[in-house]
């Protein structure tokens, strides 16, 4: 039973990892593993088990993870961000739907797109290298780049004369 509780943390931690990639959870996980291997063997000796998981989980995170983090950064696309959100503010992406200041834009970001809007009220042609600027839920707001961004209202009025 003990076991099952070892392999579930396991594929719980690894869950949290795929999502993150940050490459701690990852050896989180492998400890959860050797822990069950420990528990398989001996499922009375808790601290054993405990021991090992806290032994590898220190070890990969010590000695492997820079390795492994240097290795995913050279095989992605520009920079790669670390952690969450934050670490998004000031990355650069790529506009692959026009971007306005309403819903429906898209921008491209370290291989992924997702949904965007303008937080410099300027609209963002397909193509455009902007500035993310806050990240709300799946929803990135974004800025030009260039020094002089178009307001969106210049752009929206010149077919009106």
């Amino acid at each position: 039973m003990i076991v099952l509780a070892w392999v579930a943390a396991a594929a719980i931690l690894l869950a949290i990892e795929l999502h993150h990639v940050a490459f701690f959870a990852l050896f989180a996980s492998l400890g959860c593993v050797g822990g069950a291997l420990v528990a398989a063997v001996r499922p009375q000796l808790y601290v054993g088990q405990f021991a090992v998981a806290l032994v590898l989980c220190a070890l990969g995170i010590w000695l492997a993870r820079p390795y492994v983090s240097q290795a995913f950064a050279r095989r992605h696309e520009g920079n790669v961000p670390r952690g969450v959100h934050g670490a998004f503010i000031g990355s650069q992406a790529v506009v692959i739907d026009s971007v306005t200041s309403e819903p429906g834009g898209h921008i491209r970001f370290v291989g992924e797109n997702y949904l965007a809007l303008s937080s410099d009220h300027t609209v963002h042609a397909t193509g455009d290298v902007v500035r993310i600027t806050a990240v709300a839920g799946t929803t990135f707001s974004i800025e030009s780049l260039s020094n002089r961004p178009i307001p969106s209202n210049e752009i929206l009025n010149k077919g009106a004369t």
